[in-house]
């Protein structure tokens, strides 16, 4: 009899211990189970915040890439192109915008020299071309420079005269007024939409065509800064000092 009941015992015994056994392995089994679930949800919390991150960056505001936006004329002043302001179409086409830019004594020269001159209305140039020739100084028909090496600043600028005849001038300082110089003629202002406009290039050698050659001739070297007359997507003509007078030289076509 005693001998059944340690056998029983021992029975007991060993059934509890595999009992256990067996508690501790479903239990490792629940807490490996639990630990790679978290750390399925740890990676996809960490895809989601990568894809976020990923669709933000492709939102992000970019310029324009001129080449796609505008099939146009490429013009030099692309060197400064931190300068460019794009303004709102409503300030734009507010005439106001002369007064700031202007320079007070030409205006004064202007009312004297020429009486009855005009300024273009701005809505007369795309916008996309007036954004792009506008800078901190200058304008579409507008801008400023030392054109003949004097250290005194000079001015181009597109005006309207009292006949109604659109020219582009350029304006050299003098001691205490300014010389006038004629560069090109465009027509009678007809009201249409006004495809010309100025920059300044700076010294150095310039390549220019020869409309009467097969052949280019050699570079010119442009000692001063110079004005160039832009024909949208058509030609260039650049107007430089030498020798005591303005000259020209076709820059592009």
């Amino acid at each position: 009899m005693p001998t059944e009941r340690v056998s029983s015992c021992i029975c007991e015994t060993t059934i509890r211990k595999t009992k256990c056994k067996n508690s501790g392995i479903n239990l490792q089994i629940w807490e490996g189970f639990v630990n790679w679930s978290v750390d399925v949800i740890k990676m996809k919390i960490l895809t989601s915040i990568m894809l976020l991150g990923l669709i933000a960056c492709g939102q992000s505001t970019t310029r324009p890439d001129s080449k796609t936006t505008l099939d146009t004329f490429q013009s030099k002043s692309s060197s400064h192109p931190d300068k460019v302001n794009v303004i709102e179409n409503s300030k734009l086409y507010d005439s106001s915008i002369y007064q700031s830019y202007i320079n007070a004594q030409l205006k004064a020269y202007l009312g004297k020299a020429f009486p009855g001159w005009t300024l273009p209305a701005l809505n007369r140039w795309d916008t996309l071309w007036f954004n792009q020739y506008m800078t901190d100084s200058s304008l579409a028909n507008y801008v400023s420079g030392d054109f003949d090496c004097d250290s005194k600043k000079d001015y181009g600028l597109i005006i309207v005269d009292n006949k109604g005849i659109i020219v582009a001038y350029a304006f050299l300082s003098t001691r205490s007024s300014f010389q006038a110089f004629k560069l090109e003629e465009f027509g009678k202002d007809n009201g249409e939409q006004i495809e010309i406009g100025l920059e300044v290039l700076k010294p150095g050698e310039y390549n220019y065509i020869d409309p009467d050659s097969d052949n280019n001739p050699p570079p010119v070297k442009i000692k001063c800064e110079a004005v160039q007359v832009i024909g949208f997507e058509k030609s260039a003509e650049t107007y430089y000092w030498d020798k005591g007078k303005l000259k020209s030289i076709m820059t592009g076509d």
